[in-house]
């Protein structure tokens, strides 16, 4: 595996002109989607990696927020990317994503067995309508087809790979375990695929200490399209940063929190 080493100065998050909201100052302020944090302060990925404050806070639409962050490299022969942004959360304080704003309307199909976490089919009454550009699956939908549900953040944990009749029901066949338990009689109902963050362009990391700035502006984007806005649906949110390789050792040491501490990354 290729080491890579990759720096954060600090991380504060505060509304514009407002009290600050969420401070980083060490490794265990952080933690990593597909990541490993090592006993060294590094985190271990295999994979696109993603490291999230372990804190969230409120959203106020009403409000802009500026994400803004000094990085850098250690090792000079990286020539990877970092993005930096927030990760949304609903007023459940779990995952949001565009895609609960994307339904496939007429797609909605009841659920005839119960399913476990473990299951990797779901048999529903009615698929003959589920499209193949569509990778999400919600439940509890409105079985009524007005989509009075939406913004729906229920997601199955896995996607759907492939579905068929079988004599009078059909099987939804999963890419992986559901994830979820699903009483028999729970409407489902395809989305389409939309991103689960709210993020920054990427830049390339160097060796130099280089400042990233992002700004979410007031408002709600109702369709997800705009991505300097909150969407429907967002009550909180969490600072993340995206790291755009593989294969990568992620290190935050707490001397370069020490020495570097000029340098910030904050939302505001």
């Amino acid at each position: 595996m290729k080491k890579w080493l990759l720096v954060i100065a600090c991380m504060q998050i505060t509304a514009l002109f407002a009290e600050v909201l969420w401070e980083a100052s060490a490794p265990r302020d952080f933690e990593g989607r597909y990541a490993k944090l090592n006993s060294d302060g590094s985190f271990t990925v295999e994979r696109l990696c993603w490291l999230t404050g372990k804190k969230i806070f409120p959203v106020d639409t009403t409000k802009s927020y500026r994400i803004s962050c000094e990085v850098k490299s250690i090792d000079k022969n990286i020539a990877g990317n970092v993005r930096v942004g927030v990760m949304p959360r609903n007023a459940k304080k779990t995952g949001a994503a565009v895609s609960g704003l994307k339904p496939v309307s007429g797609t909605e199909a009841q659920v005839v067995s119960s399913v476990t976490a473990a299951d990797k089919v779901i048999k529903v009454d009615d698929a003959s309508k589920w499209k193949k550009v569509a990778s999400r699956i919600v439940y509890d939908a409105d079985p009524s087809g007005q989509l009075r549900d939406l913004p729906n953040f229920d997601f199955v944990k896995a996607r759907p790979v492939s579905w068929e009749k079988k004599g009078d029901i059909w099987e939804i066949k999963l890419a992986r375990p559901a994830g979820v338990e699903l009483s028999a009689g729970t409407v489902i109902r395809q989305h389409y695929d939309g991103r689960n963050a709210i993020f920054s362009n990427a830049k390339k990391l160097s060796t130099e200490w280089q400042k990233m700035e992002f700004v979410i502006v007031p408002g709600v984007s109702t369709d997800g399209a705009q991505n300097n806005k909150f969407f429907t649906g967002v009550a909180y949110a969490a600072p993340m940063r995206r790291r755009l390789l593989y294969c990568l050792i992620f290190e935050i040491a707490d001397a370069d929190f020490a020495r570097q501490s000029q340098h910030r990354c904050s939302i505001s």
